[in-house]
């Protein structure tokens, strides 16, 4: 999971990127990836779901019986849980990964403390920066299309050996590996038209030639290139147009009911 260093919010549950000097604001590349349909998470959902209810079957019996709400709210909340426990560790192997890499930019040894867990992560990413020599330019930092409207933060920007210009690479450390999402994720970065810098100023994105995702695991390492050509471009776009019509067209497709005595909604949350 990606830690933005420049100031965000969350707008119904999306994070939006939020530039100060010019008191502008706009959705995340996270947030319109998001408007293509992805049925393996639902799947992972409701299977993480139910091997929680056989997994702790006499604890939801023995909280139904004195609290059915608060029974409800312990399985719904379950992949919840298990998600941002995911997404914190995620989160550090993000940053394990990036101070190893500015060790690298700098031309320093790394003498940073890590974890036994966190230190599989990193002999794999040391092997991945070993066979592509690779070489940083720019870490961690946010993109921002001032053209179309969004922004995001990409992981790594470089030379990787065996391929001319400049990549992309964006670190998963999940067990499922790189999804075609990822592709789209790296289009937005790719062709977005500017970059802010240390001082939080905008500067003009360099050309960006080719994007991969490199797949993290403590017992090994995959790279993959991803697809961020014109088509990609142009389907991301549609995407954006998705999201803006999502966040301001569909609030207001339905109006307040016109007759006396309306019908009103019960909460089913």
């Amino acid at each position: 999971m990606t830690v933005p260093k420049v100031d965000t919010k969350y707008v119904r549950g999306d994070r939006w990127y939020v530039h100060t000097g010019t008191n502008t604001q706009v959705p995340g590349v996270s947030a319109i990836k998001g408007m293509l349909p992805n049925s393996a998470l639902g799947n992972w959902f409701k299977k993480a779901t139910a091997e929680y209810c056989v997994e702790h079957t006499d604890e939801i019996k023995a909280l139904a019986a004195k609290d059915k709400a608060g029974a409800i709210d312990l399985v719904k909340g379950a992949t919840d849980r298990y998600a941002n426990q995911k997404a914190n560790q995620g989160t550090q192997v993000h940053a394990v990964s990036e101070q190893l890499m500015r060790d690298r930019m700098a031309g320093v040894k790394s003498t940073f403390r890590a974890t036994k867990e966190e230190m599989q992560y990193l002999r794999n990413l040391a092997r991945f920066i070993k066979e592509f020599e690779v070489e940083p330019v720019m870490l961690e930092t946010t993109v921002w299309s001032q053209e179309y409207d969004y922004a995001g933060t990409f992981d790594f920007l470089g030379r990787l050996k065996g391929f001319a210009g400049l990549s992309i690479v964006d670190y998963k450390s999940g067990q499922s590996g790189v999804y075609p999402e990822a592709g789209i994720q790296q289009t937005g970065y790719r062709w977005a038209d500017s970059y802010i810098d240390d001082s939080g100023q905008f500067q003009a994105m360099p050309q960006v030639d080719q994007a991969f995702g490199l797949w993290l695991r403590p017992d090994g390492w995959a790279l993959y290139p991803l697809r961020t050509d014109e088509v990609m471009w142009e389907h991301f776009k549609h995407l954006r147009e998705s999201y803006r019509f999502k966040m301001e067209v569909m609030p207001t497709v339905v109006g307040k009911p016109i007759n006396v005595n309306p019908l009103k909604k019960k909460w089913r949350g």
